[in-house]
């Protein structure tokens, strides 16, 4: 497996290399709360941003339970031989609605704006709770200033000026990205999310960053996905043969033989999840390298992977906080799969 670029396609030149603006890998809007800051995303939304010494998984398994309907996780693993980081990043969505009630007009003793700032204030102050609630069962997190955390400099070549981000402009093309003066990369996705071979710990030797992103989505949208996935259900089972006792010394393999009831768990939330890697080198020929050593390994161990083409720049710029609903290519999974989708992925 090798990164593709223009130069792997005809009629193709490097003027076809697209700009990733600054504004998507960085949508801080402005900041809630005053010591370490929340970030207010500029859809609205807000992102809170934690270190971690290690992950444990039974207490990660307890705070996806908390993620509200319009909630998401991120979790960060920094890996180079004999040495780990980790972060998450939890989102939230504000339904800010009509935040300014139409009938203070009709009242000129009230302050419009004065009541409309309450009114916001009181919705971002529900989200921040809301992931305080998601964090309180994760051990041992530590809330910091993610802009000054070493995740964002891991991410893109740039420096803070006055709370202003000063970068050369990101460049992405296919699989390739261009993350600095001399800062290569490439993403990679676990493909068979369901099926993940138990390995232990067969990266050891490589150096990536790991993003596991898990994303509840809105209580509409989720009404779709379960019309969506009963649908899908029943399609299934009308193209499956139906349970009938078996004919003496008659044999089949039952592999194919269910019903709804069976298909879909009995209950459970719907998520959309991803595990993404993104490999870093500073010349494209050691990149390709590393990405060689690094698929060939997965391989190895039976897991399948998923080259990112032209879901590179999307997936890229989801990987930054607070941007968990950007990327283009996630799988939709019930909530009981979490636990082992986390602990097998972190396995690796």
């Amino acid at each position: 497996m090798k990164t593709i670029s223009h130069s792997d396609l005809p009629n193709a030149d490097v003027s076809t290399v697209g700009i990733v603006p600054i504004s998507s890998i960085f949508p801080i809007e402005t900041f809630y709360a005053a010591k370490t800051p929340a970030y207010i995303h500029n859809d609205g939304s807000m992102f809170r941003f934690f270190a971690i010494p290690r992950i444990d998984i039974a207490s990660i398994t307890e705070a996806i339970k908390l993620l509200e309907y319009g909630s998401s996780m991120q979790i960060y693993r920094y890996h180079v031989p004999n040495s780990e980081q980790y972060f998450i990043s939890v989102r939230k969505e504000i339904e800010y609605g009509n935040a300014t009630p139409s009938s203070i007009f009709k009242n000129f003793t009230l302050n419009p704006v004065k009541t409309q700032f309450k009114t916001m204030s009181a919705l971002m102050s529900k989200a921040y709770d809301s992931i305080s609630r998601v964090v309180s069962k994760v051990s041992n997190t530590t809330e910091i200033d993610y802009l000054t955390s070493d995740l964002p400099h891991l991410l893109v070549d740039f420096e803070l000026k006055n709370n202003a981000v000063v970068s050369i402009p990101v460049r992405s093309n296919l699989s390739f990205l261009k993350l600095g003066k001399s800062k290569f990369g490439t993403m990679i996705s676990l493909n068979n999310m369901t099926v993940i071979p138990q390995t232990h710990h067969c990266l050891n030797d490589h150096s990536f960053l790991q993003r596991i992103v898990l994303i509840n989505p809105s209580m509409k949208r989720r009404g779709y996905l379960q019309v969506a996935t009963i649908d899908n259900a029943k399609l299934i089972e009308a193209l499956t043969e139906k349970k009938a006792p078996k004919k003496e010394n008659q044999f089949s393999v039952d592999t194919l033989v269910h019903n709804v009831s069976e298909i879909l768990p009995r209950g459970g939330r719907i998520f959309y999840a991803d595990v993404t890697w993104l490999i870093l080198s500073d010349t494209m020929d050691s990149l390709n390298e590393k990405l060689n050593k690094f698929y060939s390994c997965m391989e190895n161990n039976n897991v399948a992977l998923y080259c990112h083409t032209n879901t590179t720049k999307a997936s890229y710029i989801s990987m930054f906080p607070g941007n968990d609903p950007y990327g283009e290519r996630y799988t939709l999974l019930f909530e009981h799969f979490m636990h082992m989708l986390i602990w097998k992925a972190l396995e690796l």
